[in-house]
């Protein structure tokens, strides 16, 4: 959370700060661009209600679970309120996920001698509406932003993907809908610090190391789970 209490800190300064900034006098204030990430995704567990077995669960989970790539691809426009401030809208389709290390597979006729190997892949793919401020410092070619703001997301849909590798060398990928509901809506936070860099008149591309933090459980069982991601954004805008 420290990150966002220093984004939020600079977005309130920085009207005064970046007041004899003139670098977009002449230019419009709607800006339209894309973007894409590749993300680092994982979650958050915690514990609803302390029986044993969540007890157990909570600590294979724990021990077992990896994070994994995911991605956010979208669209955005903007709008510059005092040269250097912007807001933005945007709508984004974006996968979280998860993974496991790879575990023993084992028969139940025959537990002891292991048949290969079997690794669990869980992903989340969310349609995103974000909504943030961003402040951007400088005049020069390469400029310094940072932003924060928020991202309301509805999930589309949710996959378990079950990779098998067999000893024999076969390989086998099954995909399945989880046998639980998971909740629909999901809040997340995003916060970013980057680079703003001109590449003409009307063009920019912006590169933005960002985090994104979901406030909402996203199951209401004895486990519950919060997803998180960070990445590099890349994202080309024109002036409109």
């Amino acid at each position: 959370m420290k990150l966002f209490k220093l984004l939020g800190y600079l977005l309130l300064t920085s009207t005064s700060v970046f007041a004899k900034d003139s670098t977009w006098l002449n230019r419009s204030r709607f800006t339209i661009g894309i973007h894409a990430s590749p993300d680092y995704c994982f979650r958050e567990l915690g514990i609803v209600r302390g029986t044993d077995y969540a007890l157990d669960t909570y600590e294979y989970r724990t021990r077992t679970e990896i994070p994994a790539i995911g991605f956010t691809t979208g669209a955005v426009i903007s709008y510059t309120l005092k040269k250097q401030v912007a807001i933005s809208l945007g709508v984004n389709y974006s996968q979280k996920c998860y993974t496991t290390e790879p575990l023993t597979l084992v028969t139940a006729q025959n537990p002891y001698e292991p048949i290969g190997t079997i690794q669990f892949r869980h992903n989340f793919d969310y349609l995103e509406i974000p909504v943030k401020a961003t402040a951007i410092l400088g005049k020069k070619k390469i400029r310094f932003v940072a932003s924060a703001g928020i991202s309301p997301s509805f999930l589309l849909y949710e996959r378990e993907i079950y990779k098998i590798k067999y000893n024999t060398g076969t390989r086998v990928n099954t995909k399945q809908q989880p046998n639980y509901i998971n909740k629909t809506f999901n809040l997340f936070v995003n916060g970013s610090l980057g680079a703003d860099i001109k590449m003409g008149k009307r063009m920019g591309l912006r590169l933005e190391p960002y985090y994104s933090y979901g406030l909402n459980q996203t199951v209401g069982e004895s486990i519950t789970e919060y997803l998180w991601c960070t990445g590099l954004n890349v994202g080309c805008y024109i002036f409109l």
